[in-house]
């Protein structure tokens, strides 16, 4: 069962959490889901990243970290 939760950084209280459903029985997983923060303006979110990771959950172990990235929502210029 591999699922991706997100957060929007910077987040002390790590209030901004969302996840995607997870998805069963599959080594190849895909979503198409859209994260919304409408408590965010756009000039926030230039100051703000967005951390994705993804997880193996099985219900016998422990939980397996597989991967992630944190992207700067910023635009750059």
């Amino acid at each position: 069962m591999i699922n991706i939760p997100n957060y929007l950084l910077p987040d002390k209280m790590r209030s901004s959490k969302q996840k995607t459903a997870v998805a069963k029985r599959t080594c190849h997983p895909t979503w198409g889901h859209t994260f919304v923060y409408a408590h965010v303006t756009l000039d926030e979110l230039a100051e703000r990243s967005l951390e994705l990771t993804v997880w193996d959950h099985d219900r016998l172990a422990s939980n397996e970290f597989l991967g992630g990235v944190r992207l700067n929502l910023g635009s750059g210029s």
